[in-house]
């Protein structure tokens, strides 16, 4: 760098000089920082792609398996319903449509005591279902033969058989 200045009359020349290395070392410095954060940044998104594919390969099996367990539920003209441990209905099988009357829709959440007849006594109320179970010696496990309630209010006969399923989950 240099500028023209004048001294005296006479034309002088301004020299400026920087050392310039500390700034070179800096920015190379800096240039090997961000190239290294750089392949952090790449490997973390090739990991984050990864987990991304496994999930969604995992999320399509689970799915693939749940439609496979409901096609088979489905396929049975039984009455298939699980159940809380209070009673409250999860699940509901197009065999049960066919045994009760009621479309899923209409019974997720309710107590299974709808499919109960009616007793005229007040303190069976909406857990009939559960004062059945306690009161009825050995019911998991094994099939009964009891009364049961349509969605008409009409009654039939038909065989009960309870069984608990334990998971983990």
């Amino acid at each position: 760098m240099g500028s023209r200045i004048e001294i005296n009359g006479d034309n002088a020349f301004l020299v400026i000089a920087q050392n310039i290395e500390r700034r070179k070392e800096a920015e190379e410095l800096r240039l090997k920082d961000q190239a290294a954060i750089e392949a952090l940044v790449e490997k973390r998104t090739r990991y984050l792609s990864d987990e991304i594919t496994e999930r969604r390969f995992m999320e399509n099996a689970i799915r693939e398996q749940q439609e496979r367990v409901q096609a088979i539920l489905d396929s049975v003209d039984d009455a298939i319903i699980s159940i809380s441990s209070e009673g409250i209905i999860q699940s509901f099988n197009r065999g049960a449509t066919k045994v009760f009357g009621y479309i899923e829709e209409e019974v997720i959440g309710r107590n299974v005591s709808i499919f109960m007849p009616q007793i005229d006594k007040p303190e069976y109320g909406a857990d009939i279902f559960n004062k059945f179970l306690t009161r009825t010696p050995n019911m998991i496990g094994n099939s009964r033969e009891i009364e049961g309630r349509k969605k008409d209010g009409s009654r039939f006969q038909m065989n009960l058989e309870i069984n608990e399923i334990v998971w983990n989950g």
